[in-house]
This record gives structure tokens, sequence and C-alpha cells, in this order.
């Protein structure tokens, strides 16, 4: 959608668009926002730039009113639920999490110094994009055009923005913007030598860690609850729910990979709201020796472990321990 979006305002002239098509590509850019918030990162550069292109200042207000009606739905749900999200973020302060990055399991705090987290983030962008970000930018330098001024920007806020922490898809917004600016600068150039020379050191630092079998893989998952279910722990008219506790603290305690592998062989878990009425617990554990009295998730609270009459557990392989709590 965000490609989309770049290649309307690159190759159509704004000024010439009807009203109705400059109130639509605004309510694009609110859409696209709206699926992931970072996108304001190049969002809010984008829109200062659209502002300068546009000579009838009030289209631009009406490209703003289509950004805003994406939105609509939240706007509903906020009214429908008496502004609980506005009231969670801005006077509970829950906000404070993402700026003392506490919202991130194992979250990587970046440098308060911008010129410093300039560099620290052009080096997590490597692994990413292949080429140094610097280096692109003394590409698109040569070539200057709206494009390159809009991705200098919008790196800037990034900067600014991430040295509060840091996760890998906070950079997927910029980092398309940069690639489309590259692409055009290239296409536009004279020097076609330019696009040989990138495919050759792309094709030397190709991210092939991308590509790796992944940690947590199908398979993985598959065994660990085929072999849960050859426990005969269940039946299938059971009351019971899903926990998952993994090693790296990361927050996904509904364990839906599980979930998915017990409903396949017939076996319906509750819903991830219903931990209260459920009778029985399983605990998938990728740490060893848990003490449940310690564990203070929502989750455990709900299901309330002092009423556990019986537990089991068994190991289905080094890394797991899955635990039945019955009560």
């Amino acid at each position: 959608f965000f490609l989309v979006f770049l290649s309307i305002i690159y190759f159509y002239d704004l000024n010439k668009l009807s009203l109705l098509k400059i109130f639509s590509v605004g309510f694009l850019l609110g859409f696209i926002i709206s699926m992931l918030f970072v996108y304001a990162t190049v969002g809010i550069p984008i829109l200062i730039l659209i502002f300068i292109l546009l000579k009838d200042k009030k289209k631009f207000l009406l490209l703003l009113a289509g950004v805003a009606f994406a939105f609509s739905p939240l706007l509903l749900f906020e009214l429908k639920n008496h502004f609980i999200m506005f009231k969670n973020t801005f006077i509970d302060k829950s906000y404070l999490s993402f700026i003392n990055n506490t919202n991130l399991p194992n979250g990587v705090k970046l440098n308060k110094n911008i010129f410093v987290n300039a560099i620290d983030l052009s080096k997590k962008m490597l692994p990413y994009f292949g080429i140094n970000i610097f280096l692109v930018f003394s590409i698109l330098a040569v070539c200057l055009s709206w494009l390159t001024a809009t991705a200098v920007a919008s790196f800037i806020f990034l900067t600014f923005l991430l040295r509060f922490q840091y996760s890998g898809h906070y950079l997927l917004p910029f980092l398309t913007l940069l690639s489309f600016a590259l692409i055009i600068a290239i296409a536009h150039s004279r020097y076609k030598i330019t696009l040989l020379i990138l495919i050759t050191s792309l094709l030397f630092s190709f991210p092939k860690n991308v590509f790796q079998k992944a940690t947590r893989n199908y398979q993985l998952v598959k065994n660990r609850a085929e072999k849960t279910i050859a426990k005969n722990w269940l039946k299938n008219n059971d009351s019971f729910d899903v926990l998952l506790i993994r090693s790296d603290d990361a927050p996904t305690p509904a364990g839906f990979e599980y979930r998915y592998f017990l409903l396949k062989k017939g076996f319906k878990p509750q819903s991830e709201f219903l931990y209260k009425s459920s009778q029985k617990l399983l605990v998938f554990s990728e740490k060893k020796d848990l003490d449940f009295t310690k564990i203070k998730n929502w989750e455990m609270t709900e299901f309330d472990y002092s009423k556990v009459k019986n537990k089991y557990l068994f190991n289905p392989d080094n890394g797991m321990t899955v635990y039945l709590l019955e009560k």
C-alpha cells in the first residue's frame, strides 16, 4: 500500500487531481498509518512535502480530511468506550512504557545523543538494506529531488524518535521510502553503471540469515503439541485453556501456535479471555522449574493457581516443559 501511495504522489501531478482523488490519496495515507503507527515517521514529512507542492492549500485541508477519515473506526471505538485508549495513553501515562523502554521484551535502548544515534541506526539498518544508508544519501544527493529531501527528513525524524527504544519493524517505512527514492534516482541517472555496482554489492551483502530456519518453527511446535495430546491429559469436552511462557519473556501468553495444533486434533481451548472459567490449564514453558506462585500475569491470576489440586509435567524436548494444572 505504501509503495502504491509513493507511486501516486510521484508519478501524478497532485495539483491536477480532482477533489475526490485528493481526498482518496489522503485516505490511503491515513489507512497505511492506522495499520502501523510507525508509518507516521514517513507520513509526517510526506505531508509537509505535499503541503509545499500543492498550489491550492484548500486541497491540502481536503487531503488531511481523508487522512482523518481513515481513523474514523478508531474514533467510533473511543466514543463507544469512553475514550479508553486516550485515557490509558495520556492520563494513565502508558506512553511512558515507550519512553522508558519497558513494553518490549529485551528491548534495545538507543543513544540519547542524536548524532551517535544516527550512526547506531545506520548500523541496525545495514542487515535489512544491504548498503550503508549514508552511502545511499550520497548517491541521492547527486540527483536532488523532493524524494531525497523527504527521505532525509524521515531519517532525522526517526533519529529523534528512536532514542528511547528500538524494534526492527520500526525501520520498515523509512527503508521502503529510501528504496523507492534510490530506484527513482537510478532510473533517472545517466550513469547506469551505478545500478550494476549496487546490484553487485547487494549480491555480496545479501542478508542470508533472514532465510535461516526459525527457532520456533512449524515442525517443532507441531511435535510438541502432538506429544502433549498423546499424554491423554485432555478430553474433547474439557474446559481448558492454554498459557505460553517464553524464555525471552515475549508477551505472547495466549500461545496461538499451540492452540492451532490442538484445534487441528479436535481439542478446542477456551477463549484467551476465559481463563477464569477453565478447569484445566496447559502451560507450555520454555523456562525450566517454574514456580507458579510467582507468576503474576493476568492469565495466571484469572485461572487462580490457589485452586489447583493436581499438577503434571513432562518434557517433549530439551527446550520445552509442558504442565497440566487441574482445579
